[in-house]
């Protein structure tokens, strides 16, 4: 329960040190714009991307603790400003798929295949699209965990 506990403090304090750096990032562009140019307008430009590099860290880290976290406790909602979507990805081996192709040639939304190697976008797309009603049956399905965040309106 500490780990819990753990993570949840760390999310919260790293989702408020994302949304002061964020805040900070926007002053310093903000800042940089309105500056003329020469020295000044060098040294903003030099901040605004450290503390863009900073606030990209931090982005990374809360991200970091709310897939830990999820993978913990299957919390889609660590924080009021993080969100774990859930999506899922299929799961297949090549040479079933191309044969399968191959034997259904003009199936549903037309060739899955280019001449040598099956057409990967294509192929997954219908998959995804008869998952429910005929599935494939070498096709298995795992999920894929995304990180949201949205501080003060933003998405």
């Amino acid at each position: 329960m500490s780990d819990i506990s753990s993570l949840y403090t760390d999310l919260v304090d790293l989702s408020e040190a994302l949304l002061v750096a964020r805040a900070a990032e926007s002053q310093a562009y903000k800042a940089m714009r309105d500056t003329q140019a020469g020295i000044e307008y060098q040294a903003q430009v030099t901040e605004c991307a450290e503390i863009e590099r900073q606030r990209a860290e931090i982005d990374r880290q809360v991200r970091e603790l709310a897939l830990a976290s999820y993978a913990e406790n299957k919390d889609k909602h660590p924080h009021q400003h993080v969100e774990v979507r859930v999506n899922v990805a299929p799961v297949y081996q090549d040479e079933a798929a191309l044969i399968w192709a191959l034997s259904e040639p003009g199936k549903a939304t037309g060739q899955f295949y280019k001449p040598v190697s099956l057409d990967e976008r294509k192929f997954e797309k219908y998959a995804r699209a008869v998952r429910e009603v005929a599935p494939l049956p070498f096709v298995s399905w795992r999920e894929v965990p995304v990180v949201a965040i949205s501080l003060d309106g933003e998405e």
